[in-house]
């Protein structure tokens, strides 16, 4: 191989080294054509049903993807600060051409399916200007469920400014279907970061009220960890409210003592009315809605309850003595709490309590998961399985066309889903993907077809599956009380810990204020366009802005969540030269900044007065 090819697998083994070991095992054929274009520069083509595919120009590749750069920016599909995906590599032209430019991106990710193509290109082409770019992330032969994956830790910024798509049309003509579904992935992870900062937003506050609520009683709870792996290879079945939970709920019955039965919290009232008590409920809603899924339900001797942190208080205060507690990983607050007292075991919560329960199911080491209930999908023009808190018809104008889905069913013809449903459909997807070791059965026996499980009605998942009798709740009761009995945190400390906290919140919400007032200053002198002193005003603030960050980091760290509209202003990458030609820019990002400040100030006071309150609650106890 070309001296190319050697260099550039080395630095590939570094970054992707799954890319490189694929990349190393590939065998080239004769149906890729390798040859100089008229400028002199390579390109290729390939032969696939029938037909040759032309990649790049025969004249000048670099011309062409100079044009489609500057034709993508002039037609607004591409912006100088947006985030880039660029689906279909080829010669990698037009990856280089835009990463040479100089601009304010935080991630360009490459999307490329063809394993051959790119050994043809690492072997002809230097292309340590890829490889060697910290922002630029390659995406090779991978199933399309890993992008959504991926793209999640850049939220913020997708948030503050976007993705564009810059999209190699031959690629597309070659596997259109591949790169269809990787722009869907890209344009659905895109949905759930706005829907899930937008939710952050909205909701910090209680999600933080009812964490700081629970955690007394989190402190006195085993956590989930006392039933990690537990069950391996025990069948589980997860029992969602669904429309279809009718057709079979009566067969549950058989199943008590064959598999660990866990409920959803709004599957509950449905299960004991048929006098089938569940080994597990799961309650992740943060608001008081959930606890009309207890009503009437004074007393679960024999059934535990599992919840996260944000769970509404109502549904630890009826059941103290019931309580799993699940530690949500990636949320500050709560780690926290895990870090001073003890960890309880971090599952992620998913997009539902319905992922919850399934991600906890792999946590304890079932296998197979059974799913019924688990629609996601309005089949017979209900929400849900009536008798249930959620079930109601679907009236005709409440799914209009423009929010209606239509998805394959289990029986392979379409169905109607909405928006939301379509979320959690393709989420369930994307943590089968990521668990494949595990048997997945979709026993629902309708509803929307859930990717890469196996369909079965739920007497045959049955007969198959669930045979062996197991006193499950025997063994999760002395979990229990092992659990209870090993808790050695001593809440007495925690008032100083508490207190010290509540200083430094208090430090960073004064110095916010100064550096507010400062910017409050600042408006006089855009107000009398004296621009001299504005920049030197604004740079003097970016300063004070730069060292708040770093005198406070760890208590930035400890608000990130109630402070997220507050970062997705300082991410957003779009501060101008200080000009009367930039007035309109310049005022916006003022604005932004006085934002940034105000939010500051609010979360660092609410969480001051948060912990404040506790600790009052711990001294008096």
């Amino acid at each position: 191989m070309s001296p190319f090819y050697k260099r550039n697998l080395e630095i590939l083994k570094k970054k992707h080294p799954r890319i490189a070991e694929k990349v190393a095992k590939v065998s080239l054929s004769d149906k890729i054509q390798v040859f100089e274009s008229r400028s002199g520069k390579l390109t290729f083509k390939i032969t696939a049903n029938g037909k040759k595919i032309s990649f790049h120009s025969a004249y000048d590749p670099i011309k062409q993807s100079k044009k489609i750069i500057a034709d993508a920016r002039s037609s607004g599909i591409l912006r100088d600060t947006s985030n880039v995906a660029i689906m279909g590599l080829g010669f990698g032209y037009i990856a280089s051409e835009l990463i040479s430019q100089k601009n304010d991106r935080d991630f360009i990710i490459i999307i490329e399916d063809n394993l051959e193509v790119f050994k043809h290109y690492i072997s002809n082409f230097d292309i340590n200007d890829i490889l060697s770019n910290k922002n630029v992330f390659l995406f090779l032969d991978e199933p399309v469920t890993e992008i959504f994956r991926f793209l999640q830790q850049f939220s913020f910024s997708i948030v503050s400014n976007d993705i564009d798509f810059l999209k190699l049309q031959p690629a597309y003509e070659l596997n259109s279907g591949f790169y269809l579904k990787a722009e869907r992935s890209v344009l659905e992870t895109r949905n759930w970061a706005r829907i899930n900062i937008a939710t952050q937003v909205n909701k910090i506050d209680n999600f933080s009220d009812n964490i700081v609520a629970n955690f007394p009683t989190r402190s006195k709870s085993p956590g989930i960890n006392m039933l990690e792996n537990v069950f391996k290879d025990v069948p589980g079945i997860i029992v969602a409210t669904g429309p279809s939970l009718r057709k079979n709920i009566n067969l549950l019955r058989l199943a008590k003592n064959k598999a660990v039965i866990i409920a959803l919290d709004s599957s509950l009232k449905i299960l004991m009315e048929e006098g089938i008590i569940p080994d597990l409920v799961f309650s992740v809603d943060f608001t008081e809605n959930t606890i009309s899924d207890y009503d009437g339900i004074d007393s679960l001797d024999k059934t535990f309850i599992v919840v996260d942190n944000e769970v509404c208080p109502k549904v630890v205060q009826k059941y103290p003595e019931r309580i799993f507690f699940i530690d949500l990983p990636d949320k500050p607050l709560c780690e926290w709490f895990s870090k001073i007292t003890e960890d309880k075991g971090k599952i992620e919560k998913g997009l539902s309590v319905s992922h919850t329960a399934f991600l906890s199911a792999i946590y304890m080491g079932i296998d197979p998961i059974i799913l019924i209930g688990q629609d996601l999908s309005y089949p017979e023009g209900e929400t849900h399985a009536r008798g249930t808190s959620l079930g109601f018809p679907i009236k005709k104008t409440s799914l209009s066309d423009d929010k209606k889905y239509r998805v394959e069913n289990i029986f392979g013809f379409p169905v109607p889903t909405d928006r939301s449903m379509l979320v959690f459909l393709h989420h369930y997807r994307d943590l089968i993907n990521k668990n494949p070791l595990k048997k997945v059965i979709d026993a629902t026996e309708g509803g929307a077809k859930i990717e890469d499980t196996k369909i079965m009605t739920l007497k045959n998942a049955l007969l198959t599956y669930c045979k062996d009798e197991i006193d499950f709740y025997n063994i999760i009761n002395k979990k229990y009380d092992s659990g209870r009995k090993n808790i050695t945190f001593d809440m007495s400390s925690l008032g100083s810990i508490i207190h010290q906290n509540s200083v430094r919140l208090k430090m960073l919400s004064s110095r916010s204020k100064d550096h507010l007032n400062f910017l409050n200053k600042l408006e006089e002198y855009f107000k009398n366009n004296d621009f001299i002193n504005l920049k030197k005003g604004l740079n003097k603030l970016n300063n004070k802005l730069s060292f708040l960050t770093n005198e406070f980091k760890e208590e930035l760290i400890f608000l990130r969540d109630n402070i997220t509209e507050a970062i997705v202003f300082l991410t957003s990458k779009t501060d101008p030269e200080i000009s009367k030609d930039n007035k309109k820019n310049i005022q916006e990002q003022m604005v932004r900044k006085k934002k940034f400040f105000e939010i500051l100030i609010s979360a660092s006071d609410k969480m001051q007065t948060r912990l404040e309150t506790l600790g009052s609650k711990i001294i008096k106890e």
